[in-house]
């Protein structure tokens, strides 16, 4: 299972070389993109398979006003669900290349604000004569550009590049079962302030799993079908 820490650090760069468009064979393409995302956006929503990722299993340091406090709250939570990834559209041009028998594709996207969700998540927090509890669901919200490069060449075509670059109306929601504010309501918000404060890359790294998965699955195969053989 995934470790969930906090702190960690995550450094997402894209592989590969920047496409020029004013390099000899390089078109922008955008307007095509734009259709084929369409379509495929709509392919996944008829599929409406649920994406699943991992759950999480984790102590997490708390703080308070950006102050590290001597506590932590154990979260353990049911496999996520990624929900609006049938959002994916050009955040700027995007640019094809052909040299020889090799066409190179390379965009800048982003999706609609993704919701990870777990369904269940219980999470506790051990007092010197008491321990608390909470349960209920956990959501953890970002908006993301991402960074695509395929490759096509005579006898291939795949994704080739793809990272996470910048990351947008990043939040988390917990909602508790219980309507007590002691066990439930309180806990809810000392983690919900704590995650607000801190690295968001331990959860971003599902969000990366899942939305390669989706972009490899609907759009890559998408534009590698829409490339003529005659081009190459």
């Amino acid at each position: 299972m995934l470790r969930f820490i906090v702190v960690a650090v995550l450094v997402c760069a894209v592989h590969g070389r920047r496409i020029a468009t004013s390099q000899s064979g390089c078109s922008v393409v955008s307007d095509q993109v734009n259709r084929l995302l369409e379509a495929s956006n709509g392919d996944f929503k008829k599929n409406s398979l649920p994406v699943y990722t991992e759950g999480i299993s984790q102590y997490i340091n708390l703080s308070w006003d950006g102050t590290s406090l001597p506590f932590h709250v154990f979260l353990n939570t049911s496999k996520g669900e990624m929900r609006s990834l049938a959002t994916l559209h050009l955040s700027s041009n995007a640019t094809k290349c052909t040299d020889g028998n090799h066409i190179s594709f390379e965009g800048v996207f982003q999706f609609d604000t993704l919701e990870l969700y777990f369904s269940e998540s219980a999470s506790s927090y051990a007092l010197p004569l008491h321990e608390m509890k909470s349960s209920g669901t956990f959501t953890y919200y970002v908006k993301p550009t991402v960074n695509i490069i395929i490759d096509k060449t005579r006898d291939d075509c795949h994704l080739r590049s793809f990272s996470i670059g910048s990351t947008d109306s990043v939040d988390y929601k917990f909602q508790p079962a219980s309507q007590s504010w002691i066990e439930g309501q309180m806990l809810a918000y000392l983690l919900q302030e704590t995650l607000r404060g801190a690295d968001t890359t331990p959860l971003l790294v599902y969000v990366q799993e899942a939305s390669k998965d989706f972009v490899e699955s609907y759009f890559t195969k998408a534009w590698c079908a829409s490339l003529n053989p005659s081009n190459y």
